[in-house]
């Protein structure tokens, strides 16, 4: 089944302080591969059903295409209790690749640092990838993160997300005005698109399980607090397809990111 390409993946184009609560141990998979993967890929959910074959579609896609072996790559949907039927359409991918997709279910309540968390505390990968689920990746993504990874030997990569074809003029506006794609020294990197080595994000304790807006800026302080040094670079570009499409909701957003 997995030789098939994923359904539903939409060719979309791009300008391309608290406490956190500790990591559980888990048991592997029973039907995962005796080695440990290169790297998971961890996609809360919750009521995205809009974009999840486009995005939760590419990130399999992806791990795919950026395996060096059967298995390397591993992708966990972690549902938060969904009602619009995104649970369902992430059953279906993960039924259609076994080998690389499994959906988890989280129980209602927390944030989605505790999602995270979840997600986090089943991986197997030395490198945890953590995307939202309105964001689409590049098919070469994996193979970029261990090149990017071999050459800098940064812990913590990601970069900030591009945007699709179909643009409202604020999108354009303010990325003009806050985005810089130049590889760099970052303070933030957007939780949508982090990729952090696994032994990094459990010794900085995970995420901060008691904010549910903010919690990509306060682990990435509590990262570099640790010695870690976190990197922007563009070969990990990806195309975020849930941006605001009016003044009206790019307000609210605003407001609601505080």
């Amino acid at each position: 089944a997995d030789a098939r390409p994923v359904a539903g993946v939409a060719r979309v184009t791009a300008r391309v302080t608290g406490a956190a609560a500790p990591l559980a141990d888990v048991a592997a998979h029973p039907d995962a591969p005796a080695a440990a993967p290169f790297a998971t890929a961890i996609v809360p959910v919750y009521n995205k059903r809009a974009f999840i074959e486009a995005a939760a579609g590419s990130v399999i896609a992806a791990a795919l295409a950026g395996a060096e072996a059967p298995g390397d790559v591993e992708v966990l949907l972690v549902d938060h209790q969904s009602t619009d039927g995104s649970r369902e359409a992430c059953e279906r991918l993960a039924a259609a690749h076994p080998s690389v997709a499994r959906v988890l279910v989280h129980p209602a309540g927390g944030t989605i640092s505790d999602v995270r968390n979840a997600g986090a505390a089943a991986a197997r990968g030395g490198w945890l990838v953590f995307f939202d689920a309105d964001i689409v990746v590049p098919a070469d993504y994996f193979g970029a993160l261990r090149a990017v990874a071999a050459r800098t030997g940064a812990p913590v990569l990601g970069c900030e997300y591009a945007l699709p074809d179909d643009t409202h003029w604020s999108e354009r506006v303010w990325d003009a005005l806050h985005l810089d794609f130049a590889e760099g020294p970052r303070r933030l990197l957007w939780g949508g698109n982090l990729a952090v080595r696994a032994e990094a994000l459990r010794d900085a304790g995970g995420w901060a399980s008691h904010l549910a807006v903010g919690e990509d800026t306060e682990l990435c302080a509590r990262l570099a607090r640790g010695g870690r040094r976190i990197l922007g670079t563009p070969v990990l570009k990806v195309v975020h397809l849930g941006n605001p499409k009016s003044v009206r909701d790019f307000y609210r957003k605003q407001v609601w990111h505080g």
